[in-house]
């Protein structure tokens, strides 16, 4: 009972799995760096929540007992997961909750795509590994799917085994587990045509597979990573859920036989779609090579590049199938040898048949292999010539554009020496013409020069004359009264030499004529000035 014991501890503390596993054969450090690693990867992430309506996990149990003998069914709760796996934590101290485990037991890790979580909680797969056991390794074939996954299901591949066949670990009879078992995980994947969108494009379906097997008890368990439920389909169509199939799994030798059919069944389900992805991608080849290097455009050369990347991504899954097929070839070879040698079963019958099915897939992969990278060869030879043929037209174009610019250089030579010749015969003129306009200005200077001087003497003339002038006013009104006096009109009679009464009636006419005389003079000038001014005001 000490073992059934410390496997419920186990159980209680599945939250801290691996941690609680109880022979792992892993070191303490990276059983925490597993959890760690686990403990990262968040809802919607890898897994769904406990609460959410995507958590389903498909299950079947073959030649099971109690409560875990429906053959298929969906688990959609924890408490489900707890009652279907005869949970070891309900009752501690009562063992008879425990159940026996099947005969075989299938677990289907489903998602709705590449992209999209596993329609299981955390907690659901801490309690599964907890309970069954699961090497913490198991957990890096898992950590491809969830989203963003695509490119690393392309790139991942893995292979890890463990065989505790020669071991003397405790027995758990209670749940039919004798610890002398082995372990395998791998990643298998299909590739295929796009067929629901780009034709020209590739799908690699990627699956998990996890095999347990007891030699002493014949138990199995398949943990199966099958995010499109393929392999769930092809499984009940190979063991229909309404047959009872106990006869598969019974015997010892009958079950070892029996899950190489299943590695089988895996195999021929990664190869299927091989022939019809080989006539597409021969079919995309010949389009590409037929379209004439006369026709050839970036678009056409971005299409084969297209191609080759895809055609080499298809060769790269090929090879890590190729990988896979013979590290189980290899394996499986060396467990035959261990039963044969420990438990005195004779197995040469099954293990060359499953050697031959090997072979005969590891043939069919290679040839695959080999004629995508023929494809491969042959497209990267047809780009090569595409690429040619745009660096010659973009070398004639560049020739031609070179020519083109020559004319126009030398267009634009001739269209300069003409400038330049313009330019010295406007310069020319542009000398005549401001030698000219010096003469000229000479020329002016001069007459200016001969106008300041007649001005000079028009206004010396003008002074002049207005002194005249002023004499003149001055001097006239008395001219003209002498003269008048002097006639015979008014006669004095000359009884003296100085008369008085003369030189009265000369002054008393003089003075006012005098001042008639001058005073109309300057009214006339103030006139004069006051219509100048006028005249000007009107012009502006």
């Amino acid at each position: 009972m000490s073992a059934l014991s410390d496997l419920r501890t186990s159980c209680i503390n599945f939250s801290s799995y691996p941690e609680n596993l109880l022979n792992p054969q892993v070191e303490r450090e990276l059983l925490r760096l597993y959890k760690k690693r686990l403990a990262e990867r968040k809802d919607r992430d890898l897994f769904e929540p406990p609460s959410s309506s995507a958590f389903k996990i498909p299950v079947r149990d073959i030649g099971g007992h109690g409560p875990s003998s429906e053959p298929k069914q969906n688990i959609l709760d924890i408490a489900s997961l707890g009652s279907w796996l005869g949970d070891l934590t309900l009752n501690p101290d009562d063992s008879s909750t425990a159940h026996k485990d099947p005969l075989c037991r299938f677990v289907y890790l489903v998602s709705p795509g590449h992209n999209f979580p596993l329609e299981l909680s955390k907690e659901a797969l801490q309690r599964i590994f907890s309970y069954h056991q699961i090497e913490p390794w198991v957990l890096d074939f898992l950590f491809v799917y969830g989203k963003g996954s695509r490119r690393r299901e392309a790139r991942y591949n893995g292979f890890r085994t463990e065989s505790t066949i020669k071991s003397n670990a405790d027995t758990i009879n209670m749940l039919r587990r004798s610890n002398k078992q082995y372990h395998l995980c791998y990643d298998i994947k299909s590739v295929s045509q796009d067929e629901e969108g780009n034709p020209n494009d590739i799908v690699v379906r990627h699956a998990t597979i996890y095999h347990q097997f007891d030699v002493r008890t014949k138990r199995q368990l398949w943990i199966i990573g099958d995010p499109h439920a393929q392999l769930k389909r092809l499984l009940e169509k190979e063991y229909p859920p309404s047959q009872t199939n106990l006869d598969k799994f019974d015997d010892l030798a009958q079950g070892f036989k029996t899950s190489l059919n299943i590695h089988s069944l895996f195999i021929r389900w990664a190869q299927r779609e091989g022939r019809s992805l080989l006539h597409a991608l021969d079919t995309n080849v010949d389009k590409l090579t037929a379209t004439p290097l006369s026709s050839v455009t970036v678009i056409t050369l971005e299409n084969v590049q297209f191609q080759v990347e895809k055609l080499k991504e298809a060769a790269a899954v090929l090879r890590l199938n190729d990988e896979i097929l013979s590290s189980l070839q290899d394996f499986y070879s060396g467990i035959v040898k261990d039963l044969i040698s420990t438990i005195t079963l004779d197995l040469d019958s099954v293990s060359n048949d499953f050697n031959v099915e090997i072979g005969q897939q590891l043939r069919e992969t290679r040839m695959l292999n080999n004629h995508i990278n023929t494809l491969v060869r042959i497209l990267e030879d047809r780009q090569t010539a595409e690429v040619f043929e745009l660096q010659n037209r973009a070398m004639e174009a560049q020739e031609k554009a070179a020519r083109k610019q020559e004319a126009a250089n030398d267009r634009q030579e001739r269209l300069n020496e003409e400038m330049f010749k313009l330019t010295e015969e406007s310069v020319k003129a542009q000398g005549i013409a401001t030698k000219k306009q010096e003469e000229a200005n000479d020329r002016q200077e001069l007459l200016n020069k001969k106008m300041f001087t007649l001005t000079q003497k028009s206004q010396k003339e003008a002074v002049t004359m207005r002194i005249i002038t002023v004499i003149t006013l001055l001097y006239l009104p008395a001219t003209f009264v002498s003269t008048f006096f002097s006639t015979d009109v008014i006669k004095f009679q000359p009884e003296k030499a100085y008369s008085k009464r003369a030189l009265g009636a000369w002054f008393g006419f003089t003075l006012p004529l005098l001042f008639m005389t001058a005073g109309g003079a300057w009214w006339y000038d103030r006139k004069k000035k006051q219509e100048s001014t006028a005249g000007e005001e009107e012009e502006e």
